[in-house]
């Protein structure tokens, strides 16, 4: 691998630590917000989002959401 590509994988590391993971899990955890407000509109209980969640995990062996 040449210097310039290991410059360029670098700098994409770099954006990806400072800007785009914070980011994207800002953006995710609001769309987990906005879900659970649209399903408390719709009549759920948003309560039951922790069950869920749970059972989720299970059923993915236990693995977090990356993994």
């Amino acid at each position: 691998m040449g210097g310039g590509q290991l410059a360029v994988d670098m700098a994409g590391l770099v954006y990806k630590v400072t800007l785009g993971l914070p980011n994207s899990r800002v953006h995710e955890t609001e769309a987990d917000r906005i879900g659970v407000e649209l399903a408390a509109r719709a009549g759920y209980d948003p309560r039951a989002a922790i069950s869920l969640w749970q059972k989720m995990e299970r059923v993915g062996g236990g693995k977090g959401p990356n993994g």
